[in-house]
């Protein structure tokens, strides 16, 4: 009898597991890619449903309400705003920094949005994503689902081609922001650049995450600020990755600079490693690109 309890509970055990599994149906869409010059440019459905959760629960720099596409999103979306995906959202961004580790959990989101695999989480992310992964795909799944998200992106899908073009058009315009990158990170000039593009940014100058640039796809190609912005944000998301890999090795010494600082300036917030990297990523993108470009920038900005 007692054998026999044990067989039924095991077999319970594997058929509530597989009944989990099967739970997180796939979303079956492609990413949408143009190349320019060796960078590729991208809309991704996976980053696209993340900002467009945090476009709904209007969060800073997310929240851009100008575009058609955006206002389409508002009423698309509008009787899903209290989503689990979207309240759990709201609870991460009470965090300090929240959108780098929001947004580096579109890296490690399968294809079909159905697993999350937390080997491209930065290092000081990683404590997060191990608590919170499991939660996190079974909301973005069920969102992707409970929207019908795949309905919109295909009815979408020329309208974001229109706007990688209009990202294509600027770096054909500003075609020395890779090549200078290339020359102050590598000596090897080819490296190559996935840059994901966004309608959904309040700010013109986009944003980085480790090793992950995103902007705006209508970037103004007019304005030299922009271009330094961008500039800066290529080299920012290699930086941070370079550091997160190397973090064991210079957190001592860096957090203690940090801390010498703090106390010189009588600052008496605590930092995290997160904290600590994004200063340290943040201080030496903004100096390599003065040093490196501040004759052709000064001269832009003169003119």
């Amino acid at each position: 009898m007692k054998k026999t309890l044990l067989i039924l509970s095991a077999c319970l055990c594997f058929f509530t597991s597989c009944q989990k599994k099967q739970e997180l149906k796939p979303v079956n869409i492609k990413p949408i890619t143009i190349e320019q010059d060796g960078t590729i440019l991208t809309s991704d459905p996976r980053f696209e449903l993340l900002v467009i959760a945090a476009n709904l629960a209007e969060i800073y720099p997310f929240g851009n309400y100008n575009s058609d596409y955006a206002i389409q999103i508002q009423t698309f979306f509008k009787n899903h705003k209290d989503h689990a995906l979207i309240k759990q959202l709201r609870k991460i961004s009470k965090k300090r920094f929240f959108y780098i580790d929001y947004l580096m959990a579109f890296n490690c989101i399968s294809e079909d949005f159905t697993s999350f695999s937390d080997e491209n989480i930065h290092n000081s992310g990683k404590k997060y994503w191990k608590k919170h992964k499991d939660t996190f795909i079974q909301n973005f799944n069920s969102f992707a689902h409970d929207t019908n998200f795949e309905k919109f992106y295909l009815a979408f899908e020329h309208d974001l081609k229109h706007q990688l073009f209009h990202a294509q058009e600027y770096f054909k315009v500003n075609s020395s922001i890779i090549p200078t990158t290339n020359s102050i990170l590598y000596r090897n000039n080819n490296q190559k650049y996935t840059i994901y593009c966004s309608n959904l940014f309040f700010s013109n100058r986009g944003t980085s995450i480790p090793n992950t640039t995103i902007i705006r796809t209508n970037p103004d190609k007019t304005n030299p600020y922009t271009k330094i912005r961008i500039q800066t944000n290529l080299l920012y998301s290699t930086i941070f990755k370079l550091c997160d890999q190397n973090w064991e090795q210079i957190k001592e010494p860096v957090s203690a600079l940090i801390k010498t600082l703090y106390e010189q300036n009588q600052i008496t917030q605590k930092n995290t490693d997160t904290d600590i990297l994004i200063m340290l990523s943040d201080l030496l993108s903004e100096y390599l690109t003065y040093h490196f470009t501040k004759n052709e920038y000064s001269e832009e900005i003169q003119s």
